[in-house]
C-alpha cells in the first residue's frame, strides 16, 4: 500500500455567496476631462477574483479576493488626424484568508483509486488552518500612436513585485520568487475601415511581441517567456466581429537540466455589438 497527503484550502464563502458576491462587488468609476485636443480619463475597478492552483493531484488551493485596479488614460491629437495615447495602471498588493485542512490517505498501489484510511491532521497546533496569501502588487505604462480606423502601434511595460507573493501553507519545493516584468509591443491594420464594395479591405490585421520574466526561480535559474502572435478581426454582420488569434512561444530553460517548451495558443473571441433602443420609422 501507498500512503498520499492531501491537502486543500476552502473559500469562507460558500457557492451561493460567491455568486452574489461575483455579481455585487465589481465596480467602476471614471471620469473624462476633454478638449479641443486632449482628453483624459480616469478610472478605479474592484472585482472579486476566484484563484486556484494545482499542484499534484491530490493537492488543490482556491479562495476568493478582491482586486483593484486603479488606471489612467491621456490622449493627444496631433498632426495628420494622428493620435497620442499614454497609459498607467497600477494594481495595490492584495490578501486573503483561507481554511485549509490536511489528509492522510492509504491506498493499494495495484488499485490506486481504491482508497483506505483517511486520517484527518490538525493544523491549528501548527498554525496552518488559516492562513494569508499575499498577492502581488504590480505596476504599468503603455504608449501608442496611430490614426483612427486605420492602423496603431504601441507598446507596455508592467512591473510586477512577485517577490511579496506568500503562500505559507502550499509552498513549492526549490521555488522562490522575485520581481518579474513583461514587456509587450504590438499594433493592427486596417486597410479600408469603411469599405462596402471590399470584405477583405476591413479585415483587421494583428500582429505583436511578449517577452516575459516570471519572476519564478526553479532551483535559482529563473523562468522566462516569450511570444510571437499573429491575429485577425472578421466583420461579422452588423457591428460585430470574429477575433483569431494564433501565438508561437516558448517557456523555461536548458540551464541546470531544466525544460524548455516550444508551444502554439490559438485564441478565438467574438466582439458583439449593436444599436440597441432605435425607434423604427416602419413597422
Amino acid at each position: 500500500r501507498q500512503m498520499c497527503i492531501r491537502d486543500s484550502t476552502t473559500p469562507p464563502i460558500s457557492g451561493e455567496t460567491a455568486t452574489k458576491f461575483l455579481i455585487s462587488y465589481f465596480s467602476f468609476i471614471s471620469f473624462e476631462k476633454t478638449g479641443p485636443a486632449k482628453r483624459l480619463s480616469v478610472g478605479i475597478s474592484k472585482k472579486p477574483c476566484i484563484c486556484s492552483a494545482c499542484k499534484s493531484n491530490v493537492k488543490t488551493l482556491s479562495a476568493p479576493a478582491v482586486v483593484i485596479k486603479l488606471a489612467t488614460n491621456f490622449e493627444i491629437s496631433m498632426n495628420n488626424n494622428l493620435d497620442l495615447h499614454v497609459m498607467v495602471f497600477y494594481v495595490p498588493q492584495a490578501s486573503l484568508n483561507s481554511t485549509n485542512k490536511r489528509q492522510f490517505i492509504t491506498s493499494a498501489i495495484s488499485n490506486p483509486s481504491n482508497l483506505g484510511e483517511v486520517v484527518e491532521i490538525d493544523l491549528a497546533n501548527t498554525g496552518l488552518d488559516i492562513t494569508e496569501i499575499q498577492l502581488p502588487s504590480s505596476l504599468g505604462i503603455g504608449f501608442g500612436f496611430g490614426k483612427k480606423s486605420r492602423w496603431f502601434a504601441g507598446g507596455q511595460y508592467i512591473m510586477t513585485q512577485n517577490s511579496n507573493f506568500k503562500n505559507s501553507f502550499n509552498p513549492i519545493p526549490n521555488v522562490r520568487y522575485k520581481d518579474g516584468s513583461q514587456l509587450s509591443i504590438g499594433g493592427f491594420f486596417i486597410p479600408d475601415f469603411s469599405s462596402i464594395t471590399s470584405y477583405w479591405k476591413r479585415i483587421v490585421l494583428r500582429m505583436g511581441f511578449r517577452h516575459e520574466v516570471t519572476g519564478i526561480l526553479k532551483n535559482n535559474f529563473e523562468i522566462k517567456e516569450t511570444g510571437l502572435n499573429f491575429g485577425l478581426g472578421l466583420p461579422l454582420p452588423g457591428y460585430s466581429n470574429l477575433n483569431i488569434g494564433l501565438e508561437y512561444g516558448s517557456r523555461g530553460s536548458k540551464n541546470s537540466n531544466m525544460l524548455e517548451e516550444n508551444f502554439w495558443t490559438l485564441r478565438l473571441g467574438f466582439s458583439l455589438n449593436d444599436r440597441w433602443f432605435v425607434k423604427r420609422k416602419y413597422n
